[in-house]
């Protein structure tokens, strides 16, 4: 366990000049409507409207880059309780770059805009009572754009472009494997007997996206203090039957969506992290943990490894 947890720590360990190294980032406000954010065909952001999101601070993005630009994001935006899109439906995304962490630390703040790729909105602001609209949404039963941008810096993600395409194998036996997988890690937090697995899948989980993103120590110290947190207060429900097979990066990537009613936990992990409030046993916090998958090439008998959370910053995944 121990060792997990200086591994995890010293993930970034040989890199010179940390935060030197240039970073992209994701920005996001949306309301009113169901949306789904993709990169490269990675999923940012999927929300069925249970809840309004704001975070328009910089989400890091260079674990989601692909070698070879350009970088491909997509927009999808759909009705809420309706057929078609409302005035209410509305949506801002950005894309920005920084030469270095310094940068996304101390001078972001100074001059927001400069920092942009692009940013793509329905209207300017929802904060004043006269907004210029930019795009009209309103009337239409699905909306969808498509976006490029060139990335300046060299991605390595070998592992995935080496990674088997999932749709093409045997799916019972691959949602057995997703399965077991998810309840492995659940009964590492349940049954505390097994805190060794617990930790080498949250050391997967991160290790990636703390690379690609140039992660320092504070931040892995953070890491490892919200593992703690969920190992030592919340507890995992049995995964009930009502969750589907969904694939990313073109198979690459596999997981379990909750196909759940509840608005707030549909399209997420059901694997749901609960703790229960000591002062009011109704007040239940509810945090869905999901696992991306893959599957390396030439292997008679592929492995399932996991891999970085690909919304581990914007959204409750």
């Amino acid at each position: 366990m121990n060792d997990y947890k200086e591994k995890i720590l010293n993930i970034n360990n040989d890199i010179e000049n940390i935060n030197n190294k240039s970073l992209y980032n994701f920005h996001y406000r949306y309301s009113g409507c169901q949306i789904e954010i993709l990169i490269n065909d990675k999923l940012i952001l999927k929300e069925f409207g249970g809840n309004i999101g704001a975070f328009y601070t910089p989400i890091p993005i260079n674990h989601l880059l692909s070698k070879d630009n350009p970088q491909k994001v997509k927009v999808i935006v759909k009705p809420l309780g309706s057929d078609y899109l409302t005035e209410q439906a509305n949506f801002k995304i950005g894309f920005s770059y920084f030469e270095s962490n310094n940068e996304r630390y101390e001078e972001y703040h100074k001059d927001e805009d400069k920092y942009f790729l692009f940013q793509f909105n329905t209207h300017e602001t929802v904060e004043f009572e006269s907004f210029e609209r930019k795009i009209n949404i309103e009337g239409l039963p699905f909306y969808e754009k498509e976006f490029e941008f060139d990335s300046k810096i060299l991605i390595e993600n070998d592992f995935l472009a080496n990674a088997r395409d999932l749709r093409k194998i045997n799916q019972d036996s691959l949602s057995q494997n997703i399965l077991k997988k998810y309840q492995q890690f659940a009964n590492g937090v349940n049954n505390k007997k097994n805190e060794d697995l617990y930790w080498e899948m949250v050391y997967s989980k991160v290790e990636y996206f703390a690379q690609a993103n140039y992660l320092d120590k504070k931040s892995l110290e953070d890491i490892i203090k919200q593992s703690e947190l969920l190992l030592n207060q919340a507890n995992f429900p049995s995964i009930e039957n009502n969750y589907k097979l969904t694939f990313y990066d073109n198979g690459k990537l596999v997981c379990f969506e909750s196909t759940v009613d509840d608005l707030k936990l549909k399209g997420k992990s059901p694997l749901i992290a609960t703790a229960t409030n000591p002062n009011d046993p109704k007040d239940i916090y509810k945090k869905p943990i999901q696992f991306y998958f893959y599957m390396p090439k030439g292997k008679l008998k592929g492995k399932l490894k996991a891999s970085f959370s690909l919304n581990l910053a914007a959204s409750a995944d």
